[in-house]
């Protein structure tokens, strides 16, 4: 779940961005929702480092208006089962979503204005919502690749709960 929150709100950042100039994280290491936890030599990256690393093609892109049409998390929440933001630079644009459900797939189309579209490469992370990456098992969640189609400017992907997804599209 901390995945999640912390997609929520780099999405929120990215969407805002006319507003939000500089946004920092507090604590990095060895605390909640860190991005990395030591112990001795050791070190591993957390759900959260993932989702910065979903997150860091839109450093330097500009960021371009984004809606999503949402239904509520149909698990008793009274809040949108989908997290988005897109930015673009001179070759491609990058598209950042989360299914906040921590039980639904998501069926996704993002139809794109003012950009030509010809490829599409995407990566995910995901587990189900309690998983946590320690020190006996460091890459229980990671980041893999995903499929999604473009067509016709369209983007179609699915997104399975309590995931986060990063596609590239040129």
């Amino acid at each position: 779940r901390d995945a999640i929150v912390a997609a929520i709100e780099l999405n929120v950042f990215n969407r805002h961005s006319d507003r939000v100039v500089m946004a920092n994280l507090a604590q990095a290491v060895n605390v909640l929702q860190s991005v990395i936890l030591t112990e001795g030599d050791k070190m591993i990256k957390t759900p959260t480092y993932h989702v910065f690393d979903l997150f860091k093609t839109h450093q330097n892109n500009e960021a371009v208006y984004c809606y999503t049409q949402n239904e509520n998390m149909s698990e008793g929440k009274n809040a949108p089962m989908i997290s988005v933001s897109a930015s673009v630079n001179e070759k491609s644009m990058t598209v950042t979503a989360a299914n906040c459900s921590l039980t639904e797939e998501a069926a996704v189309e993002c139809s794109i204005f003012g950009f030509k579209a010809s490829s599409v490469s995407c990566r995910i992370l995901t587990n189900e919502a309690h998983s946590y990456n320690d020190f006996d098992c460091p890459d229980r969640v990671s980041i893999t690749g995903h499929t999604a189609v473009i067509k016709d400017n369209v983007l179609k992907l699915n997104i399975p709960p309590c995931a986060v997804v990063e596609c590239v599209v040129d």
